[in-house]
């Protein structure tokens, strides 16, 4: 009889730090073996088909079988034994590790093994499970699992399949520094404790469907497919620094959630998602489009410097944003909140991107149908930044600008809503015109020219100013929206049939009339100007009536006749009826008279409906 020869050899264990503590020469094996042997049967690779009772035997003994080696290995009874000693397989090599339907109330040692296939569905570990730094050949199927316990996974490295699906794990879960090859199944699994997947490598599907999180770590985790976190629950989540091929959180739920300096090289998919308190993506990166539709944040959203390289680079379509959302330093193309709820959009420019390209590009957010009601969105130089608020909903929103920009050069505002904007504080910007709608030239979106449309833009805009008590530019739009509906009329002449356009041309006609005379109502010195323009001209046609009918002209010995004629027309501006007196005996005359005093009527009228008017605003 000779003494077994196994002798663990460092190499044989990974550089971790539970095998450094690890003292090599204790793991020698101390077993007797026949001359013709060098191996005992447990370390022996031969086939014995009492390999499986030797080995149940030792294990139920407590006995450690570090280096153990066997074709198949079913622990389902040893595993239920009372005995607080640990079943140590450490560095072992084992075709199939069989655990199924039972219960295991001894700890499991699997650290350093070499093992093809596990077999764990439906298994309750009672007791802390290690498999640090063990190599997977083939799969592991721990479906149903429950650990009551920690459990390490740490350094795994797994070639083929690992199935988790529906575990649940009541302690630490740690599988940092893991090697995936291929798919893993965590569908349906609950962590209530630690999650740990740092540094973890991902190469195949990740389904992390419907998986509740209670602190879940993957920080500088790699994904190399998509990763599937569709439906779950993070009560703390870090994804700090991780790298994504393609990310789905769809219908998930974060209290907190962190994606700080993480890259995601394809689709992102937050849609539907609910944030109870905060979500961060500060210098992360995104090589396609971040979606966020649907969903609602109710407390801050955070892109502090992110680098978006998509088209369109981010969507928030239909999401309430209802916290602080802030997209401070981010560099993107184009992204849009359609229909979204912003209760706090925060753009400011921190500083521009080191390449010339991103500061030369035009970008474009677009908040159509959006509802913005408060921050302050930039419009800078270089790298501009445009704003679709098509249909949009703006608050008390503010514009950050440059060199004395006018920041409505970058916004589309067409069919908008102003809800108590202060228009007051962009008056410089507005004045002389008063152009709401028109958008730069240079911007990444088509002018809107629809004059219907327009004319609704600016009544929405003096409807806004007016509720923030802004009666001056409220004023200034209520002349903008007249102005578009006359031009509105001229358009639809030009295609109606001749009876509509007739009457088309005649509202066109009484508009520019309301235009030129009050300024619709709003500007008494227009209705002066208008009412001396019609003195001026009654006086000349009264000059060429009294030539025509041969009379002398009024008050002719009184003065110069040109006088006279003013000083007459504008008596006849004042009064319906003209005294009897000789000088004017022709009915013509007098009718011509009448005529004008009724105009005149008519201007002192509209004189004072318009100083009241304006000095009510």
């Amino acid at each position: 009889m000779t003494t077994c020869e196994f002798s663990p050899q460092p190499e044989n264990y990974r550089d971790t730090e539970e095998f450094r503590l690890l003292e090599i020469g204790s793991l020698e094996c101390d077993r007797t073996t026949s001359a013709d042997r060098d191996h005992c049967l447990i370390h022996s690779s031969d086939h014995n088909t009492n390999k499986q009772e030797i080995l149940s035997e030792a294990l139920s003994n407590g006995e450690t079988l570090y280096g153990a080696r066997a074709d198949r290995l079913d622990l389902r009874q040893i595993g239920a034994d009372q005995s607080t000693e640990p079943i140590d397989l450490r560095c072992a090599h084992i075709g199939t590790l069989d655990i199924r339907d039972t219960t295991v109330e001894r700890p499991l040692l699997l650290d350093g093994a070499t093992i093809d296939t596990i077999l764990a569905t439906e298994t309750t570990f009672n007791a802390r499970v290690s498999m640090a730094s063990a190599t997977i050949q083939q799969g592991v199927d721990f479906e149903s699992a429950i650990f009551r316990e920690s459990a390490y996974f740490a350094d795994v490295v797994f070639f083929g399949e690992a199935r988790f699906a529906n575990m649940t794990a009541r302690n630490e879960f740690v599988a940092s520094h893991a090697q995936i090859d291929t798919n893993i199944d965590l569908n349906g699994a609950s962590f209530e404790a630690l999650a740990a997947f740092q540094h973890t490598t991902f190469g195949g599907w990740s389904d992390f469907t419907e998986v509740d999180f209670q602190k879940a770590r993957f920080d500088e985790a790699t994904f190399h497919d998509i990763a599937q976190f569709e439906e779950s629950s993070f009560a703390d989540a870090v994804f700090n620094r991780a790298e994504f091929g393609g990310a789905v959180f769809r219908d998930s739920s974060f209290t907190t959630g962190k994606f700080h300096e993480a890259s995601f090289n394809g689709w992102s998919r937050f849609d539907n998602v609910s944030v109870e308190e905060s979500m961060s993506f500060v210098s992360a990166e995104f090589s396609n489009t971040l979606v966020f539709e649907d969903s609602g944040i109710n407390g801050g959203l955070i892109f502090t410097s992110a680098r978006f390289d998509g088209d369109p680079s981010f969507r928030f379509d239909g999401a309430k944003l209802m916290g602080k959302t802030t997209l401070d330093g981010i560099s993107f193309t184009q992204g849009t909140f359609t229909g979204a709820i912003c209760n706090e959009i925060y753009y400011q420019k921190k500083s521009l991107p080191r390449s010339s390209e991103l500061q030369n590009k035009h970008r474009l957010i677009d908040f159509t149908d959006a509802n913005i009601k408060d921050g302050e969105l930039t419009c800078q130089d270089q790298g501009e930044i445009y704003y679709d608020l098509t249909d949009a909903t703006i608050g008390s929103v503010s514009f950050a600008t440059e060199n004395g920009k006018n920041p409505f050069k970058n916004l589309s505002v067409y069919r908008t809503e102003f809800d108590f904007f202060d228009f007051s504080r962009y008056r410089s910007y507005l004045s002389p015109n008063w152009n709401l709608h028109t958008i730069s030239d240079q911007a990444p979106i088509e002018q809107k020219q629809n004059n219907s449309e327009l004319e609704t833009t600016y009544l929405k805009a003096k409807n806004g100013a007016e509720d923030a008590g802004d009666n001056r530019s409220a004023s200034q739009f209520f002349l903008k929206e007249l102005r578009y509906r006359r031009r509105d009329y001229l358009t639809r002449a030009k295609t109606a049939s001749p009876q509509k356009s007739a009457v088309l041309w005649a509202r066109a006609g009484f508009n520019f009339f309301y235009d030129i005379t009050s300024g619709y109502g709003e500007r008494p010195a227009s209705v002066v100007i208008s009412a001396g323009t019609t003195i001026l001209l009654f006086s000349a046609a009264f000059f060429l009536m009294f030539t025509m009918v041969g009379r002398s002209p009024p008050y002719a010995d009184q003065g110069p006749s040109q006088l006279s004629y003013l000083v007459f027309s504008m008596e006849s501006f004042v009064q319906f009826v003209l005294p009897t007196d000789g000088h004017i005996e022709s009915l013509y005359i007098r009718g011509f008279a009448s005529l004008e005093g009724f105009i005149g009527a008519f201007f002192i009228g509209l004189f004072v409906f318009t100083l009241t008017r304006s000095v009510h605003r």
